[in-house]
């Protein structure tokens, strides 16, 4: 219906989406249940990614290059943001005591 198309995925039977810049392949780990038994129950669900496909044109065989994918984030509810601010934040270096 919605005229995408399908390609098969490396890890899993399930097939992914083609034109997608970045499709993951995973293995489901848990759903925890959250408000069950009211009208509006969900679940969180956790998942392994097992596999990652990114079109050549977002990587650079080290990065992937966040702001050509044009990501659009989920707030909660209604709402959803734009990635225009971005920036990097360097991990501590430790040292070993001993």
């Amino acid at each position: 219906m919605a005229g995408l198309t399908t390609a098969p995925s490396e890890r899993i039977s399930t097939p992914r989406v083609l034109e997608s810049p970045v499709s993951l392949e995973c293995r489901l780990k848990q759903v925890v249940p959250i408000n069950e038994g009211s009208r509006k129950e969900c679940g969180l669900v956790i998942a392994e990614v097992i596999y990652c496909h990114i079109k050549d044109e977002f990587f650079d065989g080290r990065y992937v290059n966040m702001e050509a994918l044009h990501l659009i984030g989920r707030l909660g509810g209604h709402s959803y943001c734009e990635i225009d601010n971005q920036f990097e934040m360097k991990l501590p270096a430790y040292r070993e005591n001993g």
